[in-house]
């Protein structure tokens, strides 16, 4: 979620005020997350059919808890498709599969990242692209 922050400042009595505005992005967050998602980071790009893309994880409290995790794509905080299912709990994964053009472009992607027991995390947002082909 992108949102604009406006920020107040008292420089000096009787009132002088002084203000600006920042753009933020808003990481989504619960008491529930129990898993941070470190790869993607802000700023990552993949590219349509580009291979070997990756995902790390780790868990707040320092334990891998489960055998198995499943993660999930969003666009704009809807569903998109199963990244990859069934993936060992070790805190990576490279999807040999390359990215598929159906997923569509766009700067507002996140993954989910969900063990057996419920427990999950949010990446950041990230970027998916056309990639260039030439012939």
């Amino acid at each position: 979620m992108n949102c604009r922050l406006l920020l107040f400042v008292f420089l000096t009595f009787p009132l002088a005020l002084s203000f600006a505005t920042a753009d933020v992005s808003l990481i989504r967050s619960s008491d529930n997350d129990t898993i941070l998602v470190t790869t993607p980071q802000v700023g990552s790009e993949w590219l349509h059919y580009q291979a070997d893309t990756e995902v790390r994880w780790e868990y707040l409290d320092g334990i891998l808890a489960e055998d198995s995790v499943t993660i999930e794509l969003y666009k704009n905080d809807v569903f998109v498709d199963i990244y990859a299912e069934n993936v060992m709990n070790t805190g990576s994964y490279y999807r040999h599969e390359g990215i598929d053009p159906s997923w569509g472009v766009g700067t507002k992607y996140t993954l989910k990242i969900t063990d057996s027991s419920e427990n999950f995390g949010w990446s950041e947002r990230f970027t998916i692209s056309n990639a260039d082909i030439i012939r």
